[in-house]
């Protein structure tokens, strides 16, 4: 008899249920392996949209150091400004009262202009003579009657 005939029933049953064991066990690391595909499937995905995240928020820390220089930049010049003003107002009296001044005189010459004695209108003196002895002859005769 040969070795594979030298084996009993008992020792065939035995192969087969280690054998079946030997499945099962292989059918429990193929589930497990499965398992573990898709976790590290989801981790992949995990870190992929963690380095988005870190990217996002990288330009969002930029985005705003960018926005903190332009208010520096702006609060500088309005500190310049700001210093600036009082010299700006009094310019701006300065101005203002010497163009109401200019009005004011303006005003005041035709204001004379409108009101003034012929004399003041600039005719030359024997127009102003004439001018004159016409405005007397009417209040000599009124001292005449």
């Amino acid at each position: 008899m040969s070795d594979v005939d030298a084996m009993t029933s008992v020792e065939a049953r035995l192969m087969a249920a280690a054998l079946a064991d030997l499945r099962s066990d292989m059918s429990e690391m193929r589930q497990s392996l499965n398992g573990v595909q898709k976790a590290l499937e989801s981790l992949v995905r995990m870190d992929e949209q963690q380095n988005n995240q870190r990217q996002a928020i990288s330009r969002a820390f930029d985005e705003i150091s960018k926005e903190r220089d332009r208010r520096e930049t702006m609060e500088s010049r309005v500190h310049l400004l700001e210093v600036d003003a009082p010299s700006y107002k009094e310019l701006r009296r300065w101005v203002i009262g010497g163009v109401l001044t200019g009005l004011t005189l303006m005003g005041a010459a035709v204001f004379k202009l409108l009101i003034s004695d012929p004399l003041d209108r600039g005719y030359t003196r024997p127009q102003a003579q004439v001018i004159q002895q016409q405005q007397q002859q009417p209040q000599q005769g009124q001292q005449r009657e």
